[in-house]
């Protein structure tokens, strides 16, 4: 029975695991429930805490999306470690799925020893970025004899803000403008018979804006739920809360008032996939979304 260290953590999983290129030194840490294995690396005259686990002995985070957790690594070695680099691989598990399994090589740290002057691998660096949801995490490395100390961090390193383009699906109600201020865009309105549809290829984060439908309504708040699958497997549900908007129409349904806009982020696996969205658990008629897909992924297409 494989032996579990638990970490609670309130992180705001995609299933992409990156490298980090620098750290970020106003990352909060996460520290691990329980009494798992601690080692201390010196550099210098700093002392820095760091877990170990184990194939056997992985640590466990509860972690609730969307969010990252930045992952510092290194090998443990033996005494006598070889010149040569080696190669060790760290999994991460999210809900009982491996989801990335990454590939690091260390040699002996030329900076950073272990309390006693043992010798202790490179730093290796890491990104995982969390969907949305609630999920359980298990990070571990391969192999029944390798041993890696770890830190984590809340966060992860800072990238380039994401460019989005339209993305129109395959299957809806109707396309429709919604005029907001200066500027128009088109929507495509589902209902709870009439799901939106399309296929696209991942991996790839999509954003979606939602408006759902009032009649004129004012003052008071309607909720309503997003369901979403892939393959015609339910993948999750989101759950939204929403007023009329008092700066957006439909011109071509003037009875209707479009609600405040409400973001979600789907985040497609790797693979050919259709995904279906579906408007349930309200009062209203019919719902509108805008779909948008990261520019460099226009090659994508339905």
């Amino acid at each position: 029975m494989r032996r579990v260290f638990g970490i609670s953590i309130g992180l705001g999983l995609l299933f992409l695991l990156v490298a980090g290129t620098s750290a970020q030194s106003a990352s909060k840490r996460i520290l691990p429930q329980g009494s798992p294995e601690k080692i201390h690396a010196l550099i210098g005259k700093k002392s820095s805490t760091y877990h170990v686990a184990t194939s056997a002995a992985p640590l466990a985070i509860d972690i609730q999306g969307p969010s990252s957790i930045r992952i510092l690594s290194r090998l443990l070695l033996g005494s006598d470690p070889p010149e040569d680099p080696i190669l060790y691989r760290v999994c991460v598990e999210i809900d009982g799925v491996v989801i990335q399994t990454v590939e690091r090589t260390a040699t002996r740290s030329s900076d950073a020893r272990q309390e006693g002057g043992k010798p202790i691998g490179s730093l290796g660096r890491a990104v995982v970025r969390i969907p949305e949801g609630t999920h359980r995490a298990l990070i571990y490395p391969l192999g029944e004899d390798t041993r890696v100390a770890l830190r984590l961090f809340h966060g992860g390193t800072p990238t380039s803000k994401v460019k989005y383009v339209p993305f129109a699906p395959a299957s809806f109600e109707r396309p429709i403008l919604i005029h907001s201020g200066d500027s128009e865009a088109t929507y495509y309105r589902f209902t709870p018979e009439i799901p939106v549809t399309f296929m696209i290829n991942g991996p790839v984060r999509m954003k979606a804006l939602t408006r759902l439908d009032f009649n004129h309504e004012r003052g008071y708040s309607k909720s309503y739920a997003i369901q979403i699958s892939i393959d015609g497997t339910l993948h999750r549900t989101s759950r939204l809360t929403a007023k009329a908007s008092a700066t957006s129409i439909y011109p071509d349904l003037p009875d209707i008032t479009p609600g405040v806009g409400k973001t979600f982020y789907l985040d497609v696996p790797e693979g050919r996939h259709e995904i279906a969205i579906a408007l349930t658990n309200t009062t209203a008629n019919a719902a509108a979304i805008r779909l948008l897909i990261p520019k460099k992924a226009v090659t994508n297409g339905p």
